[in-house]
């Protein structure tokens, strides 16, 4: 049971639907950072690390919320026309009033999302700006922060772009026949098998955050 249950934690993030998604690849510029490592611009790129539960995790761009302008702009390996921009909000969301599409050159821009900065009642989100297809290949995306939306940190974890007009979303990619509240046909025949989370000892739970290593 704890061999299954580690499984579980070990699963990764994945998109539903399927969706051809492009994660950032390259960090072109930013307001600010925490750190140089955990909490810094590099933090956004790639997959999400956190979601969908969320929560204050290292793997995330925590930017000083109390300067004047917050922005982060990166870059994706391929440039294609879009109809989406997702980004991985996963501590207080909300903060996100704009967000701007560029061109390989940087001499071509859209603003796709024009939005007032909400304060979120929710932990965490995925923001889906969806918008007609850019009539120009986008090369990088430009996010624009209200820093007074909250007076703690904000976390973002992860910026994505997509062709398709379905919203992307995080979920856990559990193996085929496996879910949360049973785990089915551990042996042939087996009934259903209830199960409660435990932990694996101290070679594998700390007191640390191990979400995902950081250094």
């Amino acid at each position: 049971m704890k061999y299954l249950y580690y499984i579980i934690l070990s699963t990764i993030i994945t998109v539903s639907h399927a969706q051809s998604v492009q994660w950032a690849s390259e960090v072109i510029g930013f307001s600010s950072q925490y750190s140089d490592a955990k909490w810094s611009a590099q933090q956004v790129l790639g997959k999400p690390n956190t979601m969908p539960q969320g929560g204050k995790g290292l793997c995330s761009w925590v930017p000083d919320i109390k300067e004047k302008e917050v922005w982060i702009k990166v870059r994706f390996e391929k440039s294609m026309q879009i109809r989406q921009v997702v980004v991985a909000e996963n501590y207080h969301p909300g903060s996100i009033y704009g967000i701007i599409a560029w061109d390989s050159t940087g001499n071509i821009s859209k603003i796709v999302y024009d939005e007032k900065a909400l304060r979120l009642d929710e932990k965490s989100r995925m923001l889906n700006a969806i918008f007609p297809l850019t009539d120009f290949k986008v090369a990088a995306i430009e996010l624009l922060i209200d820093g007074k939306t909250w007076h703690e940190q904000i976390y973002i974890d992860a910026i994505g772009i997509s062709a398709s007009k379905l919203l992307i979303k995080a979920a856990i990619n559990l193996p085929d026949g496996l879910k949360e509240e049973f785990i089915l046909h551990a042996f042939p025949g087996a009934k259903k098998i209830s199960y409660k989370p435990e932990k694996l000892g101290k070679n594998i739970n700390t007191a640390y955050l191990e979400n995902h290593p950081v250094t």
